[in-house]
């Protein structure tokens, strides 16, 4: 929704995102597979190489600021997040004892 095709952009405009963002998944070519995203992400995601795992990126938006929004939870709000799904509660783990070195290296990446 973010550069739709001439054809679509009328019906696109027309639409209402309450939630999440649709987003075209799968490899380049594949038009038939989307992802209900609670951020706004470009069609196709990849995970970038700076990425600590499995956070959904992009060549044009960088996992820095999934990655430093999470950081910012609360401890209760971890725990909320940890009980409402084990992949929830792997990458809250991740994260928390992921070391300065990585952080650094999502800062500046240029594709």
């Amino acid at each position: 929704m973010t550069e739709p095709p001439q054809w679509a952009a009328a019906e696109v405009g027309r639409c209402v995102n309450s939630g999440t963002w649709p987003v075209l998944a799968g490899p380049p070519d594949c038009t038939e597979l989307m992802l209900s995203s609670p951020v706004i992400l470009y069609d196709h995601a990849e995970i970038a190489a700076e990425s600590a795992g499995p956070l959904v990126s992009t060549p044009r938006r960088s996992t820095r600021s999934l990655t430093l929004r999470t950081l910012t939870l609360t401890d209760d709000e971890k725990r909320a997040a940890r009980a409402t799904d084990p992949r929830a509660a792997d990458l809250l783990d991740r994260l928390d004892h992921l070391p300065p070195e990585m952080i650094e290296r999502m800062h500046g990446a240029i594709r």
